[in-house]
């Protein structure tokens, strides 16, 4: 169930890039996003990875970040520990003690170009939790967007 509640400065942003193409072997961000996009067209949960931090909590902007084409927003609805990850993601060897995320079934995609107006892409590789004291008023501006988008 979506958060009908306005995410505020209290709420957290992960950020996650998706490769641009799939890799062959070894653990995948499309691969894995693909994934979520088949289980979400069956009416299954989606679920995600929390960053290295697992700082990550309910009611937190969620951002899967395509470079050069778009961005798609959740929200967070819910974390769980490690030991419920998807069999799956067994191959993400390095990840096994992140956190899981479920997912908003609900989505919204932003265009790069929109998305660049905040001169921030989070980090380059990997799996970012943005709360920052040095972005306080980027973050604030990324929520204020979401809450437009999502229509909150």
């Amino acid at each position: 169930m979506l958060q009908t509640m306005m995410l505020s400065s209290s709420n957290g942003i992960v950020i996650t890039p998706i490769a641009k193409k799939a890799k062959k072997t070894g653990p995948c961000s499309l691969t894995d996003y693909n994934e979520q996009l088949e289980r979400s067209a069956i009416g299954s949960d989606v679920f995600w990875d929390d960053s290295r931090s697992n700082k990550c909590k309910s009611g937190d902007l969620f951002v899967f970040r395509f470079d050069s084409k778009h961005v798609v927003f959740h929200i967070v609805e819910s974390v769980s520990d490690s030991s419920n990850r998807l069999e799956s993601w067994s191959k993400n060897v390095g990840q096994t003690d992140r956190n899981v995320l479920k997912l908003s079934k609900k989505s919204v995609t932003v265009a790069w170009e929109e998305w660049g107006k905040f001169n921030y892409c989070g980090g380059r590789q990997g799996t970012t939790y943005m709360d920052m004291v040095k972005n306080r008023a980027l973050k604030s501006e990324i929520l204020n967007f979401a809450n437009e988008k999502f229509n909150l």
